[in-house]
């Protein structure tokens, strides 16, 4: 545990050391927390909860203060794979609202949380729980149905992509009469008006309704539809979308060509995926991202840019 005794050290080093229960000890909790999120889930969480522990000596353990602290642990909780603890966590964020008479709206993140948690652990555990991805997902819908227009745009968009993700998620564990078609692609159009309404067509924002559209295809009306080529051309929106904002060495261009060349099938995928990056969007791109590949894979690509070229 050498993390552990290194960042004691350093605690020990920087806390205020007249009084052990202060808000200057929890926000260093909090600080050694995020910095060891990076690379150790086990030490988040630890100074997390030390974090949270001073926090109620402070406040008390009823205190509406302290619930964005217990969300932090959940998040960790989350990352690390500890479902039952992390829905725990988020039970007691949760409670402490309802006590204090918080709005709907105002409980609604830890609704959405719920289906969340519950969908990772459906995922990873194969545990038998649907129902209750969908329980919470529904509550959360329908508090949106009485109160969306009580929100500011962002904060609607907000919930609306959480939402698409809540009913999507579902839609891909549960057989087609399952699926909760109607309400998913309310949340998808709602999300997708909110996203125009408030910035460019070749925003981040918009590469995201852009990537849901793929992912979540077989949710939307027609998405079933959607062609091989149709679908790669909205790739490609997003992937130029990243090389305007994030230039040529964009992590998550890179991801999105990965996602083009893959629609291919067979080993000369990936020559097929570079050309059609080359011929469509950005040849430049190609040439920067060649020293990436395999020498027997950019050999061949150096070969058949040849030949692209002279097209």
């Amino acid at each position: 545990m050498l993390e552990r005794k290194w960042n004691e050290e350093i605690y020990e080093k920087k806390k205020d050391k007249k009084e052990e229960y202060s808000l200057h000890n929890a926000k260093l909790c909090e600080k050694i927390a995020d910095e060891s999120f990076l690379f150790n889930y086990n030490e988040a969480i630890y100074w997390s909860k030390k974090g949270i522990e001073i926090r109620e000596e402070i406040y008390g353990n009823k205190s509406i203060k302290n619930t964005k602290y217990y969300e932090k642990l959940v998040e960790f909780l989350v990352e690390k794979g500890s479902y039952k603890e992390a829905i725990k966590w988020n039970k007691k964020s949760y409670n402490v609202k309802k006590k204090a008479n918080l709005s709907e709206l105002q409980i609604i993140d830890n609704i959405i949380m719920f289906s969340r948690i519950y969908f990772y652990e459906r995922l990873n555990n194969k545990t038998n729980n649907e129902d209750e991805i969908l329980k919470y997902a529904d509550m959360a819908y329908e508090i949106m149905e009485k109160y969306s227009k009580l929100l500011g745009e962002k904060r609607r968009l907000k919930i609306y992509l959480r939402l698409i993700q809540c009913y999507g998620d579902y839609n891909f564990l549960v057989p087609e009469e399952k699926r909760k078609f109607r309400r998913f692609n309310f949340c998808f159009n709602e999300a997708s008006r909110l996203t125009q309404s408030l910035y460019t067509e070749n925003s981040i924002e918009m590469a995201k309704i852009y990537q849901y559209q793929i992912d979540y295809k077989e949710s939307l009306e027609n998405g079933d539809r959607t062609g091989i080529e149709e679908e790669r051309n909205i790739l490609g929106k997003i992937f130029l979308i990243y090389l305007e904002k994030e230039g040529m060495n964009s992590e998550k261009a890179r991801w999105i060509f990965g996602r083009i060349w893959h629609s291919w099938k067979g080993e000369e995928a990936i020559i097929e995926g570079a050309k059609w990056v080359y011929e469509n969007l950005s040849s430049q791109y190609i040439r920067n991202i060649m020293e990436d590949f395999a020498c027997d894979i950019r050999e061949k690509i150096e070969e058949q840019m040849k030949l692209w070229n002279n097209k």
